[in-house]
Order: C-alpha cells, then sequence, then structure tokens
C-alpha cells in the first residue's frame, strides 16, 4: 500500500484543521465569547435589555384595595395607642384634682408672712414657688405655677381671673378717659376756688400718677425689645 495516498487536506491546514480548533479566528474562552456577543449588541439593544432588568425588579403598584386596608391597619394600630394614652391621661387629671386640696393647703402654708414666715425660714422650709418647682418636677406635667393656681381658684370657687389682654383694654379706656379729664380740666380752670388743702392734694395726686404712668411705659417699651 502507497503512503502517497494518505489525505493532503490533514497537512495543508484545511477544513480538518477547522474541526481540530486551529482557526484563530473563533473565541478561545467564555470571557472572548462574552465580549464578542456584548460587542455584537447595539447601544439599543443594551438600553432595552437594561429597561427590561429594571422592570422585572421593580416591585407592583399596590392596588386600591391594598392601599385602604394598609391605612384601616396603620389607623387601628394608632387608635389603640391613643385609646390607652388618653385613659392614662384622664385617670392623672382625676388623680391631681384629688390632690387639690391638699395643694392649696400647703400654699396657705407656705403663702405665710411676717412671723409665720420669719419661722419657716428659720426651720428651712421652702417657699410657695420653691415647693411647687419640686412638685412640678415630680409630677412629670408640663404646668406652670399659674397653672396651679387657676386650678385652685377653681376648686375654692372663686372668680377666674381676667385675660390679661381685657385688664389693658380696660386700663386703656381709663386713662383715656375724656370725662375724667374734663373734670380735671374743670377743676384746674377754677383753681383759685380752691381749698388751698385740696389744691396741694390733687397737684401730689397728678404728679405721682404721672409718674406712675410714665415709669409704666418704660417698663412696657424695654419688655417689648426682649
Amino acid at each position: 500500500m502507497s503512503i502517497s495516498s494518505a489525505n493532503p487536506t490533514i497537512l495543508d491546514g484545511g477544513p480538518a484543521n477547522n474541526l481540530l480548533g486551529a482557526n484563530n479566528d473563533e473565541p478561545k474562552t467564555s470571557s472572548d465569547r462574552s465580549r464578542a456577543h456584548g460587542e455584537s449588541l447595539k447601544p439599543e439593544s443594551k438600553s432595552t435589555e437594561l429597561q427590561k432588568a429594571r422592570d422585572t425588579c421593580r416591585e407592583p403598584e399596590p392596588t386600591p384595595g391594598e392601599v385602604h386596608a394598609a391605612y384601616l391597619q396603620l389607623n387601628g394600630q394608632i387608635t389603640a395607642k391613643l385609646d390607652a394614652y388618653v385613659t392614662q391621661a384622664v385617670k392623672a387629671k382625676d388623680e391631681l384634682e384629688a390632690m387639690l386640696p391638699l395643694v392649696d393647703h400647703m400654699q396657705s402654708m407656705l403663702s405665710q408672712r411676717g412671723s409665720r414666715r420669719k419661722l419657716m425660714d428659720t426651720l428651712g422650709l421652702p417657699t410657695w414657688s420653691e415647693w411647687f418647682e419640686d412638685f412640678r418636677k415630680r409630677l412629670h406635667e408640663d404646668i406652670t405655677i399659674r397653672t396651679i393656681q387657676r386650678h385652685l381658684r377653681k376648686y375654692r370657687g372663686d372668680a377666674p381671673e381676667k385675660d390679661v389682654n381685657v385688664i389693658a383694654k380696660e386700663s386703656v379706656r381709663h386713662v383715656e378717659s375724656k370725662k375724667q379729664l374734663e373734670k380735671l380740666e374743670s377743676a384746674v380752670k377754677k383753681h383759685k376756688q380752691l381749698n388751698p388743702a385740696i389744691r396741694s392734694e390733687l397737684i401730689r395726686a397728678l404728679k405721682a400718677r404721672a409718674k406712675a404712668y410714665l415709669l409704666l411705659a418704660e417698663k412696657l417699651e424695654k419688655g417689648a425689645g426682649r
């Protein structure tokens, strides 16, 4: 048998070599294949695939029924907490009102003046305001001394204190009273008819009142800048 009859295509790098993997144009590794695949994709294709991936990962929009159910659940939890808070608040208010007779007695004791106050100072007892500050801290409530005094007046049956703005308005009407001014002007015009003692008393009263009014005005002006 002659050797020259062997298939020459195996020796000349023909199609047989391609079957054996000799073609250098084919990707040799998986990374090469991925790179080649990526390069073959157009920018529009990449964007589309990314958008599809985002749409897949995005949570679906809740239905109206789910939104309503979530609201009812959250509102129910808050209502349960609120009911417990209101119950405790009402109980705390009732207990504070039950203490009012004792607090009223304490205020009367610590508000003593004269020899009684000197005795309490000697004993190292606090004043009413000092005692209340300690009471407020132990109460763990945001309550002022004016608030507790209002409760005490209500407990005693005293008339409620007027609002400071109402008092100020009444004072303005009194100070600017034309009727009162006319009376004073009439007395000044007839000053020769005045009794010397009454004349001196009126001058003193007017000067004292004018000084007091000016002092009050200065305090108000200073307080307005704070």
